[in-house]
């Protein structure tokens, strides 16, 4: 009896070990802080932030992943005839909460 419930309680643990119970570290919600820290962080880099601020948008989810775009609120200063607004394109792995770059081929880990 007590073979058993130790062999029973071994191949739970070994399951849980391997990932096969691994519930997602990050919500979604995470992920939205954790990209607009990346965000704002590059637009105060810029050359020109003009007192802009960063928005950020869930762009799609798959069952590894949360992915996200990013854009300045004020992309042009009134002398600028071409702008954008983009600050980049962004997954967040949804077990490890690493932030990656996903404009740069291949992408690269931005915030871990």
């Amino acid at each position: 009896m007590r073979v058993n419930l130790f062999c029973g309680f071994f191949a739970f643990g070994i399951a849980c070990s391997s990932g096969a119970f691994a519930a997602p570290v990050i919500t979604e919600g995470k992920a939205h802080q954790e990209v607009l820290a990346v965000a704002l962080q590059r637009l105060n880099h810029s050359a020109n932030p003009n007192r802009s601020n960063a928005k950020v948008r869930l762009d799609h989810v798959d069952p590894a992943s949360f992915f996200f775009a990013a854009h300045a609120t004020r992309p042009c200063q009134p002398s600028q005839d071409v702008c954008s607004s983009l600050l980049g394109h962004f997954r967040v792995d949804r077990h490890t909460g690493a932030v990656f770059d996903e404009d740069v081929e291949p992408a690269s880990l931005v915030l871990r």
